[in-house]
């Protein structure tokens, strides 16, 4: 049976080592291993950002994958490493809300990581458990997930909650915030398509920090090329200035009011 990839997400950027580390030495405990680079563009010790983009990649793909997550302001704190079986996928990553909404509303066993065994050294470094704990034991599991996973250490029967902003439903209007910004500074929102009924989102105009874009459009340039608001591929509200950043654009900053209003 083909083993599924091993999938990166980190907040380690590319001008330092860490990521090519990682890979290093997943390679050499599993040299036939693959491993596709999700991204490592999250911004530093952002768990929010981190936790809606592993959420909105990890239906595209394969049964086997296994996620190796990475964003970990409390690294060598006494904030639990833990390991995640959901169906045929593994995840593995820091207990802090990293994980929390990738297997949300599913059926999921998780365990704590403590047994040295399948760490790279019987005394990891306080500052890259990603290296010493998290990479060699992505690299294990291939060699035999179910054995491996089940001597991993304790069952636990939840992970950490993700601190997240609320999404506010009123009578006619919704309410949420600016989550993270892209690569193209698009800004992500916490408002999801599913947050109101159809009717709602084809009247509804929106409004980042007071400011009126109008109705959410279907497209980047479905209208004039001025700051405005559409779904994005993962369905979240986004406000986007075509053929430029809305973040630099329209001075927009993490936490900014945005409101749909009906």
């Amino acid at each position: 049976m083909t083993q599924g990839p091993i999938v990166l997400l980190t907040d380690f950027g590319a001008a330092d080592p860490y990521p090519g580390i990682l890979k290093g030495v997943i390679l050499s405990l599993a040299p036939d291993a693959r491993i596709v680079d999700l991204t490592h563009g999250i911004e530093p010790q952002n768990i929010l950002q981190g936790a809606y983009v592993l959420r909105s990649s990890v239906s595209y793909f394969p049964d086997r994958s296994i996620f190796l997550c990475i964003v970990d302001p409390g690294v060598g704190t006494s904030r639990d490493i833990v390991c995640v079986k959901t169906g045929q996928r593994f995840f593995i990553g820091p207990d802090n809300g990293l994980l929390t909404l990738a297997v949300k509303n599913q059926k999921a066993e998780i365990r704590s990581v403590r047994n040295p065994k399948y760490f790279i050294s019987d005394s990891p470094s306080p500052t890259f458990h990603g290296r010493d704990i998290i990479a060699p034991l992505a690299a294990r599991l291939l060699q035999g997930a179910a054995k491996i996973f089940a001597n991993l250490g304790p069952l636990k029967p939840r992970l950490a909650p993700l601190a997240q902003a609320p999404v506010t439903r009123l009578a006619n209007r919704i309410r949420g915030k600016i989550l993270y910004f892209d690569h193209f500074g698009n800004a992500i929102t916490n408002i999801q398509y599913s947050d109101g009924p159809k009717n709602f989102w084809n009247h509804g105009k929106v409004f980042v920090k007071a400011k009126a874009l109008g109705l959410v459009r279907k497209s980047y340039l479905d209208g004039p090329p001025r700051l405005c608001a559409l779904w994005n591929s993962s369905q979240a509200l986004e406000i986007a200035l075509p053929c430029g950043s809305a973040r630099r654009g329209a001075n927009l900053k993490s936490g900014d009011a945005v409101e749909v209003k009906g």
